[in-house]
């Protein structure tokens, strides 16, 4: 409750440590011990056996170990250490000759170190990307587990004081790669360049720096990396420090049906689809797609407020799984869920805001980079189409007449043109006229449809794509005069229509954005990969209606927003069926993929935000909170948990809602993917249009069990048997035994 003062200082601190009274000399003795002393060399002195080699040049470097004789001048901040090279001796090539001060530019190596000690810093404290490991961690059960470096630092509370040691001797990638700072109206200042965008080179060489962080980790947690990860967030690395320079970007938006995290010289072979010019032009576009995709991780840090999820992905990943790798999207899932939040949901919205740059901060700085990048990539010799196409052409898949739509009619999306897992098309129709009515309605196709999709997974996948979130599709409506923008969710495979009234202040651009956002991870998967089968891309109809008449059903609400972003959506549906996240062909999913939160790592197992089922009636669902739950008695809250099982898609406003077991978990104790209520309810069939239940405590008979318990389609969110009923189903799962 009294002040503290610190005393003078120059300079920053970031590890500041209260206790609850006063140290005793031997507790102060303990954790100096366990952060270590200055001497240690194991942490602090730069001996080349404890560090990693330099590396010099750009992406085939040379490799040279930290001389350990001779002079050596370094320039250091809190999170830089840079190493000036000494000279070689022009006789005697065993010779080096330190480069002392006054032989240097003192002022550009000042600038260098501040703008990375300014970008690790914002890495370290706002992503989580901090490496260290103390008991009690998963995958590492001992010290000797631990791999490379991180083994001599095990346990150590301190450890991110100096674990980055050996990644902070960062050599620039060619001298002169970051313009010396020399405008004289302006001293360096970060804020000035935060706001300004940098210089040039910054783009660069943040983003290999970002890459020196990222293989530290990699290292220290053994987590899995592919390189789609390692580039996109690499540029979401320098895209927080110096937010919009120049850099790749233009590739994600141009080849937007590709899947997220698609990799042209990794998939090709199985992929054909995904590698025409119609889709991903050529190489040079489907190569930067995975540098650009650091758009997504931007928006997620920025609007969706969870920038520490990169570094839980950097960190976590390898240990969430108890067997079978699930993919990075699946990861990614995972963590969000474990947010509070949906990512078929944020992802929708997303590519909505992307579609004009409609952002609070730096979208025309965006979207004016956006358009520098695309002019460079149809300056090459490869460039396939002409020099006259524009930017907004190829971000548009189909132009729908603005005098009518499709005139009422359903009509089938471009084939060659469908989008894979997390990617997109754009229906647009530009110039609609004000006091215009237009009515939108969708359709996905059943999943196996086409004959290039994995035929055999989708079987397996059956019924998943009746969740509604396994559709995030909008609508942007963007007026050509104020530059207002308005936005409608179409969520789910069958979606309610919408009517958009363009209203007196038109004209307006529509788009329509067709967006799949699948639970499984399709991309990488080796059950795919091994067998040859390609990554699904999806098809879909749509229907326009352009009139003067307002129907009588009257006009949409758009979607609401919050701090200028449209509001993202609470998860409250509950974790997917495991066969759902899968890639397995076969019928043994036993080591999928159910997430495994334990030993400090995420846990969903919560009460999240969001409304459940209380009762049904022909006005609709009755709906409360988790916090009206809470406030009930231990006996009665159980009772609701155990009596409460439905399910209710509310088609207007296209949100689903479960029941509290689905909502409330850690109420119900319903977190274990074991856990089973007699009362719950599994998909059956459909009989006249109805959906048809069934309770697991109905399920007795062997035979019925055998037929119910391999049955794998979802409808309206009830599951199917092995799913809703996993200790029932057991004796055919061979899941959840003596559970």
């Amino acid at each position: 409750t009294s002040e503290i003062v610190l005393g003078k200082l120059s300079g920053e601190i970031f590890d500041a440590r209260i206790y609850r009274g006063t140290l005793s000399a031997a507790e102060i003795g303990q954790v100096g011990a366990r952060c270590t002393h200055p001497n240690d060399p194991n942490v602090l002195n730069l001996h080349k056996d404890i560090q990693t080699p330099i590396l010099r040049g750009g992406c085939d470097p040379d490799i040279d170990p930290i001389p350990t004789t001779g002079g050596q001048t370094y320039s250091s901040g809190p999170f830089t250490t840079l190493w000036m090279a000494p000279i070689q001796d022009d006789d005697d090539e065993d010779v080096y000759h330190d480069v002392s001060e006054g032989n240097f530019d003192e002022e550009d190596v000042f600038q260098q170190v501040k703008m990375q000690s300014y970008s690790w810093e914002r890495w370290y404290f706002e992503t989580d990307m901090i490496g260290f490991i103390q008991e009690p961690y998963r995958s590492f059960a001992s010290q000797k587990e631990v791999p490379g470096f991180s083994e001599k630092v095990w346990n150590n509370p301190c450890r991110y004081l100096h674990q980055h040691n050996n990644g902070w001797l960062y050599p620039f990638y060619g001298e002169g790669a970051i313009p010396k700072w020399t405008d004289p109206t302006q001293v360096f200042d970060l804020r000035y360049l935060f706001y300004n965008r940098g210089n040039i080179g910054y783009a660069f060489v943040v983003h290999e720096a970002f890459h020196g962080m990222q293989g530290e980790l990699s290292q220290t947690y053994a987590s899995p990396m592919s390189r789609f990860f390692a580039e996109s967030t690499a540029s979401f690395g320098r895209d927080m420090a110096f937010p919009a320079v120049q850099d790749y970007m233009s590739p994600y938006t141009l080849a937007h049906a590709l899947p997220f995290n698609y990799f042209y010289d990794r998939d090709a072979d199985t992929n054909p689809h995904f590698q025409t010019t119609k889709i991903s032009i050529n190489d040079l576009v489907r190569g930067g797609h995975i540098y650009g995709a650091f758009l997504f991780w931007s928006f997620l840090s920025n609007y969706a407020g969870i920038p520490h999820v990169v570094g839980q992905m950097h960190a976590d990943q390898a240990r969430i799984y108890n067997e079978e790798y699930g993919g990075e999207l699946l990861t990614l899932r995972m963590f969000v869920e474990n947010e509070g939040f949906d990512l078929g949901d944020i992802f929708g919205i997303f590519v909505a805001h992307l579609r004009t740059w409609d952002y609070p901060k730096f979208g025309e700085n965006y979207a004016a980079t956006e358009k520098t990048d695309f002019e460079s990539y149809k300056a090459w010799d490869s460039w396939p189409f002409s020099s006259t196409i524009t930017l907004e052409e190829l971000k548009i898949d189909v132009n729908i007449d603005p005098k009518v739509g499709t005139a009422g009619k359903f009509k089938s999306g471009p084939s060659k043109l469908r989008p894979g897992q997390f990617g997109w098309n754009c229906l647009t129709a530009e110039n609609v006229e004000a006091g215009k009515f237009v009515t939108i309605s969708i359709k996905w196709d059943e999943l196996g449809k086409d004959s290039s999709n994995p035929a055999v997974l989708h079987e397996k996948h059956a019924g998943c794509d009746q969740d509604i979130r396994f559709y995030n599709s909008m609508v942007v409506e963007h007026n050509l005069s104020s530059g207002q923008r308005r936005y409608w969710k179409l969520k789910g495979k069958t979606p309610a229509e919408i009517v958009i009234d363009v209203g007196f202040g038109g004209p307006v651009n529509l788009h329509i954005l067709m967006i799949p956002t699948p639970p499984a991870d399709y991309v990488e998967s080796n059950h795919l990969l091994d067998n040859g089968l390609p990554y699904p891309a999806y098809s879909y109809t749509y229907m326009v209606s352009i009139t003067g008449k307002e129907p009588v059903s009257g006009s949409t609400s758009p979607a609401k927003m919050k701090n200028e972003i449209v509001k993202f959506e609470s998860s409250t549906a509950g974790w997917w069926p495991a066969r759902c996240t899968c890639n397995v062909l076969g019928d043994d999913i036993s080591g999928c993929s159910v997430p495994k939160f334990g030993n400090g790592g995420p846990n969903i197992c919560k009460d999240k935000e969001g409304k459940f089922v209380f009762g049904l009636s022909k006005k609709g669902a009755k709906l409360k909170t988790c916090e009206w739950l809470k406030k009930k008695s231990e006996k009665k809250a159980i009772s609701i948990c155990k009596k409460k099982v439905d399910y209710y898609v509310d088609t207007v406003k296209n949100i689903m809602y479960g029941p509290p077991q689905s909502l409330c978990q850690n109420i119900c104790s319903s977190c274990s993917p074991c856990y089973e209520n007699p009362q719950s309810k599994f998909f059956d069939t459909v009989k006249n249009g109805k959906v048809v239940t069934m309770a697991c405590k109905k399920l007795k008979k062997k035979k019925e069990k055998k037929i119910q318990c391999k049955k794998s389609a979802s409808n309206s969110g009830y599951g199917p048997a092995k799913t809703m009923c996993p200790k029932t189903c057991s004796s055919v799962t061979n899941l959840c035994k003596n559970k």
